[in-house]
């Protein structure tokens, strides 16, 4: 984040966008992610990724929606591609199993594919003014405070010491590769 803040090109943030800025960091990293975790604990991985597999075609039709952008017509084509293979997956495998097993994971999963995509499109006007690096860098922080503040129960009733070399391994990789070098 200092990076962000001080980093080449960055410019201060006008004070009418900290609002947008705080609203997005809060439903682009802490709501979608509480929406995530609790949906893939519902459900099973493959109903996850083919339900969050919808983002970009929820971005699309909320960008339009919104007249951010004009979708021409490959774009729309695009759309439609994206749900006849989200079909296909639907009718080809057997590894999904939709349910009132899983279905509040199910729904709570496209909850958090159309959430990412109310951040994505929110943020658009802020990244063509500012910059992705410095929005995405503000908007994960705030959303990493609020986290942290919600999930402090959590942390605190963790058992830290059961947690194994391999386990902090893969919270660090997660943390450094995932997160920060993406």
């Amino acid at each position: 984040l200092p990076f962000v803040l001080r980093g080449p090109g960055f410019r201060r943030f006008d004070r009418g966008d900290w609002p947008m800025l705080v609203g997005l960091g809060v439903l682009g990293n802490t709501v979608y992610q509480v929406l995530f975790v609790y949906g893939i604990d519902l459900t099973l991985a493959g109903n996850a990724a083919l339900m969050l597999a919808v983002s970009p075609v929820f971005v699309t039709l909320l960008s339009s929606a919104l007249r951010h952008e004009s979708i021409r017509p490959a774009g729309w084509i695009g759309v439609v591609l994206s749900l006849v293979g989200i079909g296909c997956v639907l009718a080809g495998t057997s590894n999904l199993q939709f349910g009132v097993e899983t279905l509040d994971g199910d729904l709570l999963m496209l909850v958090a594919a159309g959430a990412w995509a109310v951040y994505t499109v929110g943020a658009s006007p802020l990244v063509r003014r500012y910059g992705a690096l410095p929005v995405t860098g503000v908007t994960t922080g705030i959303g990493a405070v609020v986290l942290l503040v919600v999930s402090a129960p959590s942390l605190a009733a963790q058992d830290w010491p059961t947690v194994t070399p391999f386990g902090w391994s893969l919270l660090v990789g997660s943390g450094v590769l995932a997160i920060g070098l993406s």
